[in-house]
């Protein structure tokens, strides 16, 4: 992975990349994408869904399900992305397959739907969440 892009956006590549992978393995159903397709995806993340500061992690999360749905949406978008080595496409037939990619949105989902259940109990917005750590 690009060191310096991780560094530029204060390491959230990795930080998403961490998520899905946790969200993957803790999943109650199998998320058929392999780590390395799952690092793609972050990877290929765009810069402006990355740039939650130090402490807006919920931010991020929010960010991942918005991309995700953007794959889901744009056929020809998702066709375009490609492993962090070029080497190949990351949605294709030795990539991820839709139906992976709709169930690591799924996980995604369920996950952001607790965080916005757990901010509204204490009358916050996502947005203006902050985690101390």
């Amino acid at each position: 992975m690009d060191d310096h892009r991780g560094k530029a956006l204060q390491g959230n590549v990795r930080k998403v990349a961490r998520l899905l992978k946790e969200l993957k393995y803790d999943a109650d159903t199998e998320v058929a994408i392999s780590s390395y397709d799952i690092t793609a995806i972050a990877y290929r993340m765009p810069n402006e869904f990355m740039r939650p500061a130090h402490g807006a992690e919920p931010l991020l999360v929010a960010n991942v399900h918005t991309f995700l749905q953007t794959l889901l949406n744009d056929a020809n978008y998702r066709a375009s992305l490609k492993v962090p080595n070029e080497m190949r496409a990351i949605f294709c037939v030795d990539g991820v397959s839709l139906q992976g990619l709709i169930q690591l949105h799924r996980e995604v989902k369920e996950l952001l739907d607790e965080i916005r259940k757990e901010f509204a109990r204490s009358l916050r917005k996502l947005e203006d969440a902050r985690i101390s750590y």
